[in-house]
């Protein structure tokens, strides 16, 4: 769940419905007044984990295709950036010029085999990268 920065909306990265949603907040609290989906994940996909960065876009980690997606907010994936592994999870925007991708490696779910094709899962990976990491954004009682 990412605060989007104006305060009236949060972002959702729900693995089981495969969902990215835009949840729409009563202006002047937190209570979610609505919600709509604002992309789909198909076939074995699922967004693990999201941030955004400073022109309001939305960077997604997908298990199952081991890469992380930039995606606009409205939905149009801008671009991809592989991890190395099938499982990356919980991505942020940050160090100290903003341009650093952090990106956990899950091993949930991956059996002995997996875990030997993946002798990096359960790691961190950092990656430079062009869009700069936006502030964190907190939202009154959530």
């Amino acid at each position: 769940i990412v605060p989007a920065g104006d305060g009236h909306a949060l972002w959702f990265a729900d693995s089981v419905t495969q969902n990215l949603e835009k949840l729409h907040l009563e202006p002047g609290s937190s209570e979610i007044q609505g919600s709509e989906v604002v992309c789909k994940f198909e076939n074995d996909l699922h967004p693990d984990g999201a941030c955004l960065d400073t022109d309001g876009n939305l960077w997604v980690a997908v298990i199952g295709s081991g890469e992380v997606r930039q995606i606009s907010p409205t939905g149009d994936l801008l671009s991809s950036h592989a991890s190395q592994i099938s499982r990356p999870t919980m991505p942020m925007l940050g160090g100290l010029d903003g341009h650093s991708l952090f990106l956990t490696k899950q091993t949930r779910f991956l059996s002995a085999d997996g875990l030997a094709a993946e002798p990096w899962a359960g790691g961190l990976l950092v990656k430079t990268v062009a869009a700069q990491g936006a502030p964190v954004n907190r939202v009154a009682g959530v």
